[in-house]
């Protein structure tokens, strides 16, 4: 078959460019994409518990491994079947304020707007002696405030008094915490306000994490209302992360917290 002259041109063109693109392709070709490494089968227990847990705690791999893989993520996928570690619920038993409706809450643990109220006689004194050393403090702030005069019920007298000798006094204004402690756990539960209330305020901070959780719990208890529910969620939200045996509940918990949650000292 006769081709004009242009077309021949234009065919040999091709047939010779055609080699050197694809040599020019050969140089150029794309690196094959990296194949994927596989986990040992002695590491996939480790490698769950780091993507699904808050990190491996002793024992935890061993579990894992002793009922499957498999069996483990499925349990964890449905908490509910997960009976929940005693030690989390023994930690989170004094925590009283996560067990607490609204309006259990503002009763036991009045915001300020409560405390001024009492002051201004529009709203009733607390009957429980707890509450009423928890809020004594700010209500003798606002007397302060208003110049008036508080009824004897907030002021103190009715209040239970430490009975302690001097010796005893001695003892706890010595910043030695042991002893402090010691001597508080010795005296009736009623009393012990009276005594921490005699602790300035910095060597009580101090005794804080030494006390056991009863006492602890009524060293924060003469910090105010608002410290005591404030300190309830960041010990809950910690001992669950920790202790909870439903890891990937806390994890999701926490994840969707961190989204749909804004700091509570931005507030």
């Amino acid at each position: 078959m006769y081709l004009p002259r242009a077309a021949a041109f234009t065919l040999t063109f091709c047939v010779i460019l055609l080699p050197l693109s694809a040599r020019h392709k050969s140089k150029h070709k794309a690196p094959d994409e990296p194949a994927i490494e596989q986990i040992a089968p002695a590491d996939r227990a480790l490698h769950a518990l780091n993507r699904l847990t808050f990190g491996p705690r002793p024992g935890d791999i061993q579990r894992a491994e002793r009922i499957g893989l498999d069996r483990w993520i499925e349990q964890q996928l449905n908490p509910e079947s997960i009976p929940e570690n005693s030690v989390l619920e023994a930690k989170l038993a004094p925590l009283d304020t996560l067990r607490m409706s609204p309006l259990e809450m503002a009763r036991k643990y009045p915001a300020p707007q409560f405390i001024k109220a009492m002051v201004e006689g529009r709203a009733p004194w607390p009957e429980d002696v707890e509450t009423r050393y928890m809020v004594r403090r700010l209500a003798l702030k606002y007397q302060d405030q208003l110049k008036d005069k508080l009824p004897a019920t907030v002021a103190g007298q009715d209040l239970p008094r430490a009975d302690l000798n001097t010796e005893q006094r001695a003892a706890l204004q010595s910043d030695r915490i042991p002893e402090q402690i010691a001597l508080l756990e010795s005296l009736p539960p009623e009393q012990q306000y009276d005594a921490l209330d005699a602790i300035p305020d910095a060597q009580r901070r101090r005794m804080l994490p030494a006390a056991p959780p009863d006492l602890r719990r009524k060293i924060e208890v003469l910090f105010g209302p608002l410290v005591v529910v404030n300190q309830d969620l960041f010990a809950g939200k910690l001992l669950r992360a920790i202790y909870s045996d439903r890891q990937l509940e806390e994890v999701l918990t926490d994840f969707w917290f961190n989204h749909f949650n804004v700091y509570l000292d931005k507030g």
